[in-house]
């Protein structure tokens, strides 16, 4: 990756008595998508509308590349920041043609510089030869590339995107989704996506800040956040977890199915495990050929690529819990079925239980 082209340092914001963000910084380098994650209200978007200059922060700084934006008595307007928008509507000018559309920022340019970057904005997004045509006579894919040719053509140093894709049907939003990546990734420009997709993030970032209640939770690389979660938070929020309560004994927590890791908490510190439900493999014999079964099938679900397995802790555990499996492809799996389960100790996440 190479400089900084977006900086936010210490950032206060509030809509009257209602605090939105806490202490928010954050930095996104040039070449770089960096995904903005978390549930509905958290404060996403507020921080994509403090970076184009739509808000002023209570409290921080903004800084577009090195130029100060934001703070410290300054205040530089959306129009002059170098930053591109793409809203989840894309709000095209319906009386405008596509190039028309895309042409609506480049008004400084002289007219032949112009018209060069609407056909290679037209290229770019595979729309050559729709330039005249009205967003009207164009599907939701393509309205949506336009929108994303528009707020590129005037090479901003930063492109902040609010949810782009969650207009779009499941099918078209996958296409989409992957088609302005490849866009992306070939113009190099830094990126802010808004995203409540957890896999969407994981498909389009480099990096992810995920978000909860206005503050910052884990900033890091998807494999980061997936495998590494700093709390409980962060991994329920990439996916179904299956959760055991527990106590530390020799630097492990006990389970149905067998002592689980607990590294550096001290004996009797009361945990939290949550364990991805992919992380569990099912067996219908017994590794070492002795030990009592761990659970028995309640039903098998085929959810397309996955089937899901539920499940409850055999009566010889001694405990009473019900479970969630994953597994590739169609599950054979009976209910009544005994199982032994074999857990990937990679995606078990161990954490002081929260006091209430």
């Amino acid at each position: 990756m190479g400089s900084v082209a977006l900086t936010l340092k210490g950032i206060d914001h509030a809509y009257g008595s209602t605090v939105t963000l806490r202490d928010v910084s954050l930095e996104v380098r040039t070449e770089e998508i960096l995904c903005l994650l978390g549930p509905s209200g958290c404060g996403k978007t507020t921080i994509l509308r403090l970076a184009a200059g739509l808000e002023i922060p209570k409290r921080g700084t903004v800084h577009v590349a090195d130029r100060l934006v934001t703070g410290d008595g300054v205040f530089v307007p959306p129009e002059r920041r170098d930053v591109g928008l793409l809203f989840q509507d894309f709000a095209l000018f319906p009386h405008l043609t596509i190039a028309g559309n895309i042409a609506f920022g480049l008004k400084k340019l002289p007219e032949r510089e112009q018209a060069a970057r609407v056909g290679e904005m037209l290229e770019l997004t595979h729309l050559t030869g729709r330039g005249e045509s009205y967003p009207h006579m164009l599907s939701g894919g393509e309205q949506q590339r336009v929108a994303l040719a528009r707020a590129l053509a005037p090479r901003p140093n930063v492109l902040l995107l609010d949810e782009p894709f969650s207009g779009l049907d499941t099918q078209l939003r996958q296409l989409v989704r992957d088609e302005t990546l490849h866009v992306l990734k070939e113009v190099g420009t830094a990126v802010v996506l808004v995203t409540h997709d957890p896999e969407e993030a994981l498909f389009m970032a480099d990096r992810i800040a995920l978000m909860q209640s206005g503050r910052i939770v884990q900033v890091g690389e998807p494999s980061d956040l997936y495998f590494r979660p700093a709390e409980a938070f962060a991994a329920e929020f990439f996916g179904e977890v299956n959760r055991i309560s527990s106590r530390v004994s020799g630097a492990a927590v006990a389970s149905p199915f067998g002592p689980l890791p607990a590294a550096g908490l001290p004996d009797g510190t009361p945990v939290t495990c949550l364990i991805r439900s992919e992380a569990l493999k099912l067996r219908t014999v017994p590794p070492n050929g002795t030990t009592a079964p761990h659970a028995v099938v309640e039903a098998a679900r085929l959810l397309g690529r996955s089937s899901l397995i539920h499940l409850h802790t055999h009566p010889s555990t001694g405990h009473t819990l019900h479970l969630h499996a994953r597994a590739m492809g169609v599950s054979l799996l009976q209910p009544g079925t005994e199982v032994w389960i074999e857990v990937d100790p990679r995606l078990v996440f161990v954490f002081p239980t929260k006091e209430a």
